[in-house]
């Protein structure tokens, strides 16, 4: 049999096609560090507060809330449930106890609002999984 070789065509094509995925691979990754970043600050932020009111012994309420934060993190973290993550993130804002905890679970607040869409495509890809 006689080996074919590509075209300069071809070849072009196939390297935009490589391009196209290397791009929409660096794009998915930069959301995903945001996320990642947001889960983090609301368990750091609940850790923190959870410090803070065991050192000055505030109350169990508290640290309820503080688990509440801790969880949205995680949440956060797992790509599952907007809802709860942004849940997390206003009861850190307005339950936990100590100025960085607070100003942690705001930016990550602002990180879990902008990326409401990674959530959905997350969920679409876990039900379309899911049929197949």
């Amino acid at each position: 049999m006689i080996k074919k070789s590509k075209s300069d065509e071809e070849i072009k094509n196939d390297k935009h096609l490589e391009q196209d995925k290397v791009d929409d691979h660096s794009q998915y990754s930069l959301k995903f560090s945001k996320l990642m970043l947001a889960g983090g600050l609301l368990i750091v932020a609940g850790i923190l507060s959870i410090t803070v009111i065991i050192t000055y012994k505030i109350g169990i309420l508290n640290i309820i809330f503080s688990f509440f934060t801790i969880l949205g993190g995680i949440f956060a973290l797992l790509k599952k449930g907007w809802t709860l993550s942004l849940f997390g993130g206003i009861v850190g804002i307005f339950f936990t106890v100590g100025i960085m905890s607070i100003v942690l679970s705001v930016i990550a607040s602002i990180i879990i609002i902008f990326s409401k869409k990674e959530f959905q495509i997350i969920q679409k890809q876990d039900i379309d999984n899911k049929t197949d």
